[in-house]
């Protein structure tokens, strides 16, 4: 079965700053490529240059831009054209019907220049072949041309071996003021066809070539680096080379379902229409950020300090969203690889002193708290790093921004000091809830890592802090509330507040974010019922909201007033994803599968308006995913996933250890009667992770009515106050 047949790369590209249907880019790459590709349908606009509803054509942009709300860098345009240079408006219509939208391969029909342009990617490199209507009706000057964008950079044409060589740096945006005045991408563009010196034309940061004679069709081959124009040199040799555009795409095509096929699914069209097309969105981030040198070492161009360093670096990634879902599967089907991109975000922080909360390619001031610290938990609990020394190298670096203030706001936490002295971040602090709730679960983190290397003092330490969510408990409230630094709460609250004290969210969407110990926050409620009573009155209140903390309409609160019927769940966003899970958490296995099968059922699908919310990373991709298999990662950090329903019919999970777990249903309906794992009835509302990896069969007996079966504390998942 080709499962490269069902991803749909254009879900989640129907949206506008103003509403998210995920944000994401039709993204034709190898996985983890160092380079992206994509259609440019809008000009002028350098975050949303593509929508699903456009039939314009700027060229195929090589990107590296991970999100909107981060921006690109290092970017340049192609495209083939007919006729004469015609100065700002090269651009062509295109019919969507004819196109083709595909993870290892562009087809782009120019209606304009009657030319068909074709792109196959490589990790590094790529090749875009044009082919021109040879039609001798077609109206117009036939002039064979090709148009390269750098957008900001230089370029040298060697006329005599149709080759161009460009350096463009591209970080006009404040979010890369961390990135070294020497950052660079060097590229190499080889034709196939003779340059017309006469005939081309050039200005700033472009150059529109034209081709002697009227060739049928032109391949230009290329590779980029972001180290020297010696290594991109190298990388076309080593990757495209002289290899044919079919065997490259069949190449591409093979990797794809190398990394698809990890996880076979039988299900309904639909179904698996929308998993492989989410699926497909889990392999794109982190990125390769190093390259093979002529010399046969692996070094990589450090965002951090400049330098050209050995080993392995990844990067574009929002650890905030990505921690939840992304790494957690990476533990189940991508171990090794996991560990490599450990070991890559560890080179940053030899490199630069700190990790980054945001990396794109350098530390970007984004998001609260330090996630990278669930990363790297997860990673040791679940035995995805095991040796020493990098064990003791990744607590020494989450240590540091845990017990340390940071002169720069990209890294670090921000309120440290009021944390480390109040057992909070005060309300003087942007956003203080979200950043103390985080920074609590970090240090929870950091705790668990702190045991598997077996510094148990330091793990009392974290641990006694990850109790810090307490200090802003509001018992009158039952909600997460900010303080001053007296120990007063706001007086103007309302639970409808959005922003200022929370991030992307209020009351009902942050305060549950205590990931680590929900029978610690149950307590406080008074009780596991008055939990339950909590989560469902949050998705019986209407999805109101008070535009508090930022004075205007932000695009997550209409995104959640979209979702009818979900109350204030906002799925739409990170901070929610755990929530229908808080039911199990809890003991009502019934409940949790009740909304998320709802939720798969209404808010995904394959199409361009296929998500409810940001697709930040592959991480709400990942939610689809665990949730269709019926397990989630509620607490990365902890080994073990909250049992949810499955709404595939059976999945076969190859697992990194070469294990597979098959997963099967029977009957129609959503609520699990009884589950079993090789043979043996499943008490728990959780799976661990052991058990998973050893594979074998798991077995869910659906049914249309809710099981009322009920868990003891000690069947429940994990809390740390359990």
């Amino acid at each position: 079965m080709k499962y490269l047949n069902y991803v749909n790369i254009k879900m989640g590209t129907h949206s506008v700053p103003d509403r998210s249907c995920g944000n994401t880019l039709p993204l034709a790459a190898v996985p983890f490529g160092m380079n992206h590709f994509t259609v440019q349908s809008r000009s002028g606009d350098e975050r949303w240059f593509f929508h699903a509803d456009d039939i314009r054509c700027y060229g195929i942009r090589l990107t590296h831009q991970p999100s909107p709300w981060i921006g690109d860098y290092a970017a340049l345009t192609m495209i083939p054209m007919a006729g004469v240079h015609d100065g700002l408006r090269r651009f062509s219509s295109y019919d969507p019907r004819d196109a083709v939208f595909s993870p290892a391969y562009l087809k782009m029909p120019l209606s304009r220049y009657g030319v068909v342009a074709e792109l196959v990617p490589t990790l590094r490199g790529g090749v875009l072949r044009s082919c021109w209507n040879t039609d001798s009706r077609f109206p117009g000057d036939r002039t064979r041309r090709f148009v390269l964008d750098l957008k900001d950079g230089d370029y040298t044409v060697d006329w005599e071996k149709n080759t161009v060589c460009c350096v463009s740096k591209q970080f006009r945006d404040a979010r890369n003021e961390n990135l070294p005045e020497n950052f660079r991408m060097y590229g190499i563009f080889t034709f196939d066809a003779e340059l017309d010196r006469e005939n081309s034309y050039g200005e700033d940061n472009l150059i529109e070539l034209a081709f002697k004679g009227m060739p049928e069709q032109v391949e230009c081959r290329f590779a980029t680096s972001f180290i020297s124009p010696e290594v991109a040199a190298f990388s076309l040799k080593n990757e495209v080379g002289d290899t044919s555009f079919e065997t490259l795409r069949s190449r591409a095509e093979g990797e794809w379902e190398g990394y698809l096929s990890k996880i076979q699914i039988q299900a309904e069209e639909p179904v698996m229409a929308t998993f492989y097309s989410c699926l497909y969105r889990m392999f794109l981030f982190p990125r390769v950020f190093h390259e093979c040198c002529p010399d046969g070492e692996i070094r990589h161009f450090s965002p951090a300090n400049g330098q050209v360093l050995p080993g392995v670096l990844y990067t574009d990634n929002g650890f905030w969203d990505t921690y939840k879902t992304v790494y957690p599967l990476y533990s189940l089907i991508l171990g090794a690889r996991y560990a490599e991109m450990c070991e890559g975000f560890l080179n940053f922080y030899r490199e630069g002193g700190w990790l980054p909360r945001w990396m794109s390619p350098c530390a970007v001031n984004c998001m609260p708290g330090t996630a990278i610290d669930a990363v790297f938990a997860d990673a040791a609990v679940k035995g995805v790093v095991t040796d020493s020394g990098m064990l003791r190298e990744m607590l020494e670096s989450l240590l540091q921004h845990a017990e340390n203030l940071s002169d720069n706001p990209s890294m670090g936490r921000d309120g440290l000091a009021d944390y480390l002295e109040l057992g909070y971040v005060s309300d003087a602090y942007h956003e203080s809830v979200n950043k103390t709730l985080d920074y609590a679960y970090g240090d929870f983190c950091i705790g668990q890592l702190a045991q598997v290397f077996g510094d148990d003092d330091t793990a009392a330490v974290m641990l006694e802090r990850a109790q810090n969510y307490r200090n802003l408990f509001d018992e009158e409230t039952g909600f997460i509330r900010a303080r001053n630094r007296d120990g007063e709460m706001r007086p103007d609250f309302t639970e409808f507040d959005w922003g200022g004290d929370y991030t992307e969210g209020g009351p009902w969407q942050c305060s549950f974010g205590i990931y680590h110990d929900f029978m610690g926050y149950a307590e406080l409620l008074g009780g596991r019922e008055a939990f339950l009573d909590k989560i469902q009155q949050l998705f019986d209140t209407p999805p109101y909201f008070r535009a508090y903390g930022y004075n205007r309409e932000i695009h997550e609160m209409s995104e959640m007033s979209l979702l009818k019927g979900f109350g204030q769940l906002a799925l739409s966003n990170q901070p929610s994803f755990h929530v229908p899970y808080l039911f199990s958490c809890m003991g009502d296995r019934d409940r949790t599968a009740y909304w998320v099968r709802k939720a798969c059922a209404e808010l995904f699908k394959a199409e361009p308006q296929g998500f409810p919310g940001d697709e930040d990373n592959g991480s709400m991709a990942g939610w689809y995913i665990f949730s269709a298999l019926g397990f989630y990662p509620v607490c990365p950090g902890a080994d073990e996933y909250v049992i949810g329903s499955p709404s595939v019919k059976k999945a076969v999970i190859t697992l990194d250890n070469g294990n597979k777990l098959t997963l099967e249903t029977q009957n129609e309906g959503v609520y699990a009667s009884s589950i079993c794992l090789n043979g043996k009835k499943v008490e728990t509302a959780f799976f661990k992770h052991a058990d998973l990896k050893a594979g074998g069969t798991l077995k869910f007996e659906l049914s249309d009515t809710p099981s009322g079966q009920t868990f003891t504390d000690e069947q429940l998942p994990y809390s740390m106050s359990r």
